[in-house]
Formats: C-alpha cells, sequence, structure tokens
C-alpha cells in the first residue's frame, strides 16, 4: 500500500485522539516521510557505501589523469612561453642594434651636413666681402668721377653764366640807351 499524505493526515488525528496532541507530533516526527521501502537499509547503505567509493576511486583516476595532462600542458605553454620570450628578445635586440646604426649614420649625416653648411656659410661670407670691397672701390671711382664732372661743371657753368649775365646786362643798358635817345628825340 502507497503512503499519501492524507493517509498520514488521518493517522495524526486518530493518534491526537488516543495519545494526545504533543505525543501524536513527537511519534508522527519519528515516521519517516514515505513509506518503509523509501527507508534505506544497512545493506542499501554499504552497497551505495561502495559504489560511491568505486565512482570516487575512478573520478580521482580521472582527476589524475586531467592533472597530469593539465600539468603537461602547462608545461608546454611555459616552454612555448620561454620559446617565444627568447625569440622575442633576440628581434628588439636586433631592432635596438638597427636603431643605434641607423642613430649613428644619422648623426654622422647631419654632422656632415652641418660641415658642409658651416662651409657654405663662410664661403658667402667671404664672397659677400670680397663683392663689397670691390663695390666700395667701384663707388669710389664713380664719386671721384662724379666729383670731376661736377667740379667741370661748375666751372663751365660759372663762365657761362657769367658771360650770359653780362650780355644780359649790356642789353639791358643797351635797351635803356636806346629808349632814352628815342624818348628824347620824341620829346
Amino acid at each position: 500500500m502507497t503512503i499519501t499524505e492524507a493517509s498520514r493526515h488521518r493517522l495524526h488525528e486518530a493518534l491526537i485522539e488516543k495519545l494526545g496532541e504533543e505525543e501524536a507530533s513527537t511519534l508522527m516526527e519519528h515516521l519517516p516521510p514515505v513509506g518503509w521501502a523509501g527507508v534505506a537499509t544497512k545493506t542499501d547503505i554499504e552497497h551505495l557505501r561502495l559504489a560511491t567509493s568505486s565512482e570516487v576511486g575512478t573520478v580521482r583516476s580521472d582527476i589524475d589523469s586531467l592533472s597530469n595532462w593539465t600539468k603537461a600542458e602547462f608545461s608546454a605553454v611555459r616552454s612555448d612561453i620561454d620559446s617565444l620570450s627568447n625569440w622575442t628578445k633576440a628581434e628588439f635586440s636586433a631592432v635596438r642594434s638597427d636603431i643605434d646604426s641607423l642613430s649613428n649614420w644619422t648623426k654622422a649625416e647631419f654632422s656632415a651636413v652641418r660641415s658642409d653648411i658651416d662651409s657654405l656659410s663662410n664661403w658667402t661670407k667671404a664672397e659677400h666681402q670680397a663683392l663689397a670691397a670691390k663695390m666700395d672701390g667701384r663707388f669710389e671711382a664713380i664719386d671721384q668721377r662724379f666729383d670731376a664732372l661736377e667740379s667741370r661743371l661748375t666751372a663751365t657753368l660759372a663762365t657761362t653764366l657769367t658771360s650770359h649775365v653780362r650780355w644780359v646786362v649790356a642789353t639791358i643798358f643797351a635797351s635803356y640807351a636806346i629808349l632814352g635817345v628815342l624818348l628824347g628825340i620824341w620829346r
């Protein structure tokens, strides 16, 4: 017969009538929640312990296998990381060497360019000074020619101006004399 919750409740009610509320509840608490078929015996527990022990052994064996596999994989990963680290270090060393070589070459090239610029600057300054001296000499010669020309023109102008002023003055006097004569006649 299957024990249901309804049949357990009826039993509890009957026990309350016969034993009282507290005693009936105490007795009901000592009964299994399901029928006795659901209660495990010592033999059931021993079989379960043996099966569990066997399963635990299998699980332990699986865990040991997985642990060994994991250790081997981590060892392989560490080896790969070490190889990659060594390769990376070698590559960075080669890159640093290339950068150092390029830096030294660049410094040498800039030094050569600076030297060329300094040489060109010095040559340009010397050429400028030579050209300035040559121009100063030519300007001095031109100034002297202008001074000589100015002196000749001044002398010629003074002579010509004096001659013209004399002629104009003489012409004015002659004109007044002629006017004076003409006016004296008409009077």
